[in-house]
């Protein structure tokens, strides 16, 4: 049995997120540079997506763009050396899934899979009532 998650595009260029997500078990992809890194967000399905916060911004802002369906999709991981791993505060205030200080990496796998069940929890709910208003609203119609 592999240990391999799923794939991650991983942007940046500091060594520290790259082993802390392969350490979780995800195949990474290197985009060191936002240049490299835009291709392959448009183009690629990503399991994770992990920017590093100082060099990732045009990244991030192509993220934050995106249609609400194809950004529910998506599962980013901002680090960076001012966040306190796994607040909430802070990743909401990003408009991410999950904040790390990039010296945190060690429990990342399990980080990510309860922030992806969380997700997954959470849009389950409001698909569900997107479906059943969309039933009413074809009833009407």
């Amino acid at each position: 049995m592999s240990d391999f998650v799923g794939s991650a595009l991983v942007c940046t260029a500091d060594e520290r997120v790259s082993a802390a997500v392969a350490r979780a078990g995800y195949k990474a992809t290197p985009a060191p540079t936002c240049a490299e890194a835009l291709p392959c967000v448009r183009h690629d399905h990503w399991s994770v997506i992990a920017l590093d916060a100082s060099t990732g911004r045009e990244t991030l802002a192509y993220l934050h763009s995106l249609p609400g369906a194809r950004r529910r999709d998506l599962f980013v991981v901002l680090f960076g050396d001012r966040f306190e791993t796994g607040n909430r505060l802070q990743a909401w205030s990003r408009s991410v899934d999950l904040v790390v200080h990039p010296d945190d990496g060690e429990h990342l796998r399990r980080q990510i899979a309860d922030g992806l069940r969380e997700k997954d929890e959470f849009y389950r709910r409001f698909r569900t009532l997107q479906r059943d208003a969309g039933a009413l609203l074809g009833a009407h119609a």
